[in-house]
């Protein structure tokens, strides 16, 4: 049991969310039904440095108390939240500022990128490197190395972009490291933040990093869809689901709509036909080089897409929460290469495609459809680089040698001595080294006790927030029963 009166003394009432409110629910929120009823025991909603400090790592620290931290919660598997823990929520720390002059930015680590783009980003002819999905968080998505429409031809990848991190580590040092760091532990600090995941090395406070010019004089961008429908040539097992097969494209051109169009010709020529959750999902994802996408490779994708149809129960049906199957190609390359593969701690600065497999379900009888999963990522994972490569900000638990796919580098003795705790009460859950989760243990540990059938339809978040308050009382009864 955590004792929360040094907090409450210390902090505004507003700030210490526990368990059986709809400012709780709203704060744990995170969309896969698989870990949306993971409880910890409060959420501290941290204002300023100050409050990260003193409050929260220090009181966590001395009281041996689980600490995970949460900015967007876009991590997949939930490793925004932890059990009988603290959250450190960061998203009232959400100041930025822009110097036009220098063409550099200052935010606040509890930053989503919407609020960046169209709260403090008035002049639209200049860009941040950020995250495509508004939602995304600042902190997490940099440390993730960060992955833009506008990486490859452009500008590179966020963590490329970074010039400066403050974060608080472990024993409560406030410490600010630079790219133009002399001192050689700082500088190797650096080198571990731009890129090295989330919650690693302490908790991310504030950034500085540059922006660019857009290419067209006015700001323009041109961005829209291609889709094709794809040879329907299913067997007759697959006959009866009547799906169609679709691939698509999301076109971000760094300039006008002409020019866009005449870069585009070659693809328009195929003709393509079209110019709150309550679902359990899994990604996985796979870096491929350039050349790596063969017939052989992207046969075994059809394939592996026909089944999903069948296993998954896709149908033609596209609401928000029906079962899905897709696979995402972000392309990389280009200006993604021109940095060394040590210089960073994404090591993959060859690979031309990121790749995600996403599988989304909403019965909570099916564990075969994470066994397809697995059987997807058996099958592609020979074609990734060094048959291995992965994409940290897609986070997997269930990842073999999770170190050399996110990582390869051995690690820097100074970053673990200046940033990790010596008893190790870190916040990320990968620090512990864990064995890989097998499936059938982690479908067992992570389908929760509510299943998509008792989320009824609901108008408004606050009602959803406030139906999960009487979920959570439930699970949390039935698991201490």
């Amino acid at each position: 049991m955590v004792d929360l009166n040094i907090m409450r003394q210390t902090l505004m009432p507003e700030q210490v969310l526990e368990p059986g409110s709809a400012e709780y629910e709203k704060a744990v929120f995170i969309g896969n039904l698989n870990y949306r009823f993971t409880t910890p025991a409060a959420v501290i909603r941290a204002k300023s440095t100050n409050d990260v400090v003193s409050t929260v790592v220090d009181f966590a620290r001395v009281n041996g108390i689980r600490l995970t931290v949460k900015n967007g919660g876009h991590s997949y598997m939930g490793y925004c939240l932890n059990r009988g823990g603290i959250v450190l929520d960061l998203s009232l720390m959400n100041t930025c500022h822009i110097d036009y002059d220098k063409m550099l930015i200052h935010m606040d680590s509890g930053l989503v990128w919407k609020d960046v783009y169209y709260k403090y980003l008035k002049d639209k002819r200049n860009i941040v490197i950020g995250g495509q999905c508004p939602t995304v968080g600042v902190s997490g998505f940099t440390l993730g190395v960060g992955l833009s429409p506008f990486s490859r031809k452009n500008y590179g990848l966020r963590c490329d972009n970074l010039l400066e991190m403050t974060i608080v580590t472990w024993d409560g040092q406030v410490v600010t490291v630079s790219r133009e760091d002399k001192d050689a532990e700082k500088q190797e600090l650096f080198w571990a933040l731009a890129g090295g995941g989330g919650g690693n090395f302490g908790v991310t406070v504030g950034l500085k990093s540059r922006m660019h010019k857009l290419r067209d004089q006015e700001g323009k961008v041109a961005c829209g869809q291609l889709k094709w429908r794809l040879p329907q040539d299913k067997d007759e097992r697959l006959q009866h689901y009547q799906v169609a097969l679709i691939g698509g494209m999301t076109v971000i051109y760094n300039g006008g709509l002409k020019k866009a169009q005449e870069v585009l010709e070659p693809l328009l020529e195929f003709k393509p036909f079209k110019n709150d959750s309550k679902v359990y999902h899994h990604h996985a994802s796979f870096i491929f080089a350039e050349g790596a996408i063969t017939p052989e490779v992207t046969a075994k994708i059809s394939n592996l897409v026909e089944e999903a149809t069948r296993v998954v129960g896709i149908t033609d049906n596209n609401e928000v929460n029906d079962p899905k199957c897709h696979i995402l190609w972000d392309h990389i390359g280009a200006e993604t290469e021109q940095i060394a593969s040590d210089e960073t701690p994404f090591p993959w600065r060859k690979g031309h495609y990121v790749s995600t497999l996403k599988v989304q379900w909403a019965d909570e009888t099916k564990q075969n459809d994470m066994e397809f999963v697995c059987k997807c990522k058996a099958e592609l994972l020979p074609y990734a680089i060094d048959k291995k490569a992965a994409y940290i900000n897609y986070i997997d638990a269930t990842v073999a040698d999770w170190q050399e796919a996110y990582y390869v580098h051995e690690p820097l003795e100074s970053e673990e001595d200046q940033a990790l705790p010596p008893n190790g009460n870190t916040t990320d859950p990968n620090n512990d080294d864990p064995p890989p989760v097998k499936v059938d243990k982690w479908w067992k540990e992570c389908t929760p006790l509510v299943t998509p059938g008792d989320l009824e339809s609901l108008k408004t978040n606050q009602e959803v927030f406030e139906r999960d308050v009487v979920l959570r009382e439930h699970v949390m009864k039935s698991m201490f029963q």
